[in-house]
């Protein structure tokens, strides 16, 4: 695999060469939850709040079959637009949907911030994109760019992949969380991409999710970085921002995947994982409130950033 330095480390390196500063109130002191991790946006969701069929644009009724603890908690905030609940008061500054301008100037500070954002998986097709993103779930980029150059040397191919089958494959990727299940999953993909593909990787979502372990956040990551098509994944990177700002308000992940693509300018899509997953990596961390905070580019929409 080529070494040499991305985009995207130049864009973390940069990041991180910013002057340390703090906050004029000193230290901000955050609480962790169980998992001893910063709280997120999802634990702060109401507990009670008044309900509302009122809908939102790019966001559907809430459906009345929905039990009480799944429905999604509405209250009217200033104008008296319906906004998902976040569990603040009403009479606190709550988190509201930012209207269609300001979306607009917050992708485009993104795009000013990093504008040509790129994956920092590395990989020489979509073979090896899609084996990538199946192993760096619940890990890191750079650990599965430690284990897939002799993995990829051993197996270039999906008919070769499948060949060397699981427990071929685990002794290259024991380094990478969740091994075994990763191993597995790369054999039985590589197996149907070689009998069922003809050792191509399919270029629709309907295909790609076909595959074992390949589920709606891999199929978008490989359609968007390998074949340029107009998706945008949404993890706990982009989940994150986007409710942070107000470019998009969910409860969850798979809420935000759905609405965003509605809610921001069409010039901004092909990129916008790598704008929002980037930022949120290295700017818009899980604690509440750092040092890049006072230089992030989307701070006058951060309401967490208005706190301190």
């Amino acid at each position: 695999m080529p070494a040499a330095k991305t985009k995207s480390e130049s864009f973390a390196s940069a990041i991180s060469a910013k002057p340390a500063r703090t906050s004029l109130n000193g230290p901000v002191a955050t609480h962790d939850n169980a998992h001893g991790e910063g709280a997120t946006v999802l634990e702060t969701l109401a507990r009670t709040s008044r309900r509302s069929n009122l809908s939102l644009e790019g966001i559907p009724p809430v459906p009345k079959s929905l039990n009480s603890s799944d429905r999604s908690l509405l209250h009217v905030i200033g104008t008296g637009k319906a906004v998902p609940s976040l569990g603040i008061k009403p009479s606190e500054e709550g988190f509201t949907l930012l209207n269609e301008q300001e979306r607009f100037e917050v992708m485009q500070a993104l795009q000013a911030q990093n504008p040509n954002p790129k994956s920092e998986l590395n990989f020489n097709n979509p073979f090896e994109l899609l084996c990538a993103v199946v192993l760096s779930a619940q890990a890191t980029d750079q650990s599965v760019n430690k284990a897939t150059p002799e993995l990829f040397a051993a197996a270039p191919n999906p008919e070769a992949m499948a060949a060397l089958g699981a427990d071929g494959i685990a002794p290259f990727i024991k380094s990478i969380g969740l091994w075994r299940n990763k191993a597995k999953h790369l054999a039985q993909i590589a197996d149907m991409l070689h009998q069922r593909f003809n050792d191509e990787v399919p270029a629709t979502y309907a295909e790609l999710i076909t595959l074992p372990g390949v589920g709606s956040k891999t199929a978008k990551v490989v359609l968007n970085v390998a074949f340029g098509q107009p998706f945008i994944a949404v993890d706990t990177h982009v989940f994150r921002v986007c409710n942070r700002t107000g470019l998009c308000l969910g409860k969850t992940p798979a809420e935000v995947e759905e609405r965003l693509p509605q809610l921001i300018a069409s010039e901004f899509v092909p990129d916008a994982h790598h704008y929002l997953l980037l930022h949120g990596r290295y700017v818009c961390t899980a604690k509440k409130f750092t040092d890049h905070c006072v230089t992030c580019v989307l701070a006058k929409w951060c309401k967490h950033n208005h706190a301190h």
